[in-house]
């Protein structure tokens, strides 16, 4: 392989590192939000309307969606899977098979015919990424964004009259599932470039986040 492919291979390395931790912050963030939610309906004595929930929930479907909108971000600047995608589907027949397979030669009990299986099972049957592969996951994240989009551009860049609202226009389930394939993408182009899987893209928890709700925020004065 030519040395400017594999400077451009590893370009993308480099971002994807960058790009998959994000979607773990994205990831994460939800988690922590939904079991949030489920402490306060799990608790009679504090589901109650409350100004505050009504805060932390406006708070968390901004901060998800420009996180989501961070992803597909065509600034030609911007580090985005989105822009990842692009530079992959522009230059497929850099990002060849024969390449992929021999980083398995890295791996103590892999092999290159395991690699070469690999690629024809995520990535087509061609020496190369197949191009119609990457233009369909583009059209995936564009389909499952364009909604959130239109919310960020219409009611948290700025507002307009009469125009796209929480819940009335697309709500939770939209959110959850521009993540699920955000992450799905993450994933495989990871393993394109790292021949490395992720399970998923939620981070362990190696602490007690909750620890803070387990103890009283204010004491009444008597």
């Amino acid at each position: 392989m030519e040395t400017a492919e594999l400077k451009f291979i590893e370009s993308l390395q480099k971002d994807i590192e960058e790009i998959t931790g994000d979607i773990s912050d994205l990831m994460w963030d939800r988690k922590m939000y939904t079991e949030f939610v489920e402490m306060v309906n799990g608790n009679p004595k504090i589901n109650k309307p409350n100004a505050f929930y009504d805060f932390v929930k406006t708070g968390y479907v901004s901060h998800i969606v420009l996180g989501i909108c961070r992803q597909i971000d065509k600034d030609e600047k911007a580090l985005s899977l989105m822009n990842l995608l692009n530079r992959i589907f522009n230059n497929v027949e850099k990002i060849t098979k024969e390449w992929f397979a021999s980083q398995y030669n890295k791996s103590p009990v892999l092999t290159e015919e395991t690699g070469r299986a690999h690629f024809k099972e995520h990535f087509g049957e061609l020496d190369f990424i197949d191009p119609a592969i990457v233009h369909a996951d583009i059209g995936k994240l564009i389909f499952y964004s364009k909604e959130i989009k239109k919310y960020r551009d219409k009611r948290i860049a700025h507002v307009d009259k009469g125009v796209v609202t929480f819940d009335k226009d697309f709500s939770f389930v939209t959110l959850d599932k521009a993540i699920e394939i955000i992450e799905e993408l993450g994933k495989k182009y990871y393993l394109l470039l790292h021949q490395a899987g992720y399970g998923g893209l939620l981070p362990v928890d190696h602490t007690d986040y909750q620890e803070v709700f387990y103890e009283p925020w204010l004491i009444k004065a008597h």
